[in-house]
Formats: structure tokens, sequence, C-alpha cells
């Protein structure tokens, strides 16, 4: 089995980052981030979910956990922060290991964002562009297509150390 450093995606924060050194108050990254979340007037999770058309957590799925409790004590099993949605629906849509389909959406908006706005990029320079290589679906073009056209799979190899 390869070995995988990286803890599984959850709500929990490690210890060093629940009081940060040498910072104002407060000094735990959470309450940092709900409080910073709230200040810039971010969406709750089910709100983007609810925008971007996508399946929303359930209520009964954020009160699950030893966080659940307390996050239904704050209300988040009907509004959660983004930040925190985002973490608990990896959590429960993709196991852990992977973001579930907000997260996903959000980061890949960034990611075409950052393509489409750097002058040098391909996609600036030639914004019709559509891929015309193979794809398993007929007018589609995934990052799995291209893995399987480069002919690999696991682009990042199999760590062991």
């Amino acid at each position: 089995m390869p070995f995988n450093p990286s803890r599984k995606l959850d709500p929990f924060l490690v210890e060093p980052l629940k009081n940060l050194p040498n910072v104002p108050q407060p000094s735990s990254l959470a309450v940092r981030n709900l409080r910073r979340g709230r200040s810039v007037g971010l969406p709750s999770g089910q709100s983007v979910a609810r925008f971007l058309k996508l399946k929303r957590l359930t209520r009964a799925e954020i009160a699950t956990g030893p966080d659940g409790a307390v996050a239904a004590k704050h209300g988040f099993d009907i509004e959660s922060p983004l930040w925190y949605y985002i973490l608990k629906e990896a959590q429960i849509q993709g196991q852990g290991q992977r973001l579930g389909q907000v997260g996903s959406r959000i980061l890949a908006e960034v990611f075409v964002g950052l393509l489409e706005e750097d002058s040098s990029s391909f996609l600036a320079i030639n914004p019709d562009w559509k891929p015309i290589l193979p794809a398993k679906t007929s007018g589609t073009f995934t990052i799995v297509d291209l893995l399987k056209f480069v002919g690999d799979i696991n682009p990042i190899g199999d760590a062991t150390s």
C-alpha cells in the first residue's frame, strides 16, 4: 500500500493550528477563518451549493461526528460558514480523500480564472480553443482523458517513503 503522509480532509484542526503563536486574539485558526468569512460576507456553503445547483449536505450529515453537535448548536446544520462546509463536505462526499462538489467547483473555477487572466496562458491567447483529443464522452474532455492520452494514470507516482 502506498504511503500517504497527509491527513484525511475533515473539519478538524491539527493541534498547532488550534492556538497559533504570536498572533493577536483569537489565536485559533478556526475562529479566525470563521470571523474573516463573516466579515467579508462570504455566503454559506448551502447557499453556494444551491446557486451552483449541486447536491447540498443534509442537516443530518452536517450534524454527524464529534463536531456535529457543536455545528448544530451554532446553526451550521442550516447555514454553514463556507470554510467549515467545504471541509465537512470533503469528509462526507469525498470520504476525506478528496474535496466534495462545492469545494471542487471552487478550486476548478479558481484555476480556470487564473488561466484566463494570465496573458501568457494558452486560454488567454486562444480563448475559443477546444480540445480535440479523444475523450471517453464525445464533446467533453476531462483531466482523466488527458492522463489516459499521455499514458500516465498516476502522474505523481506511488510514494513509498
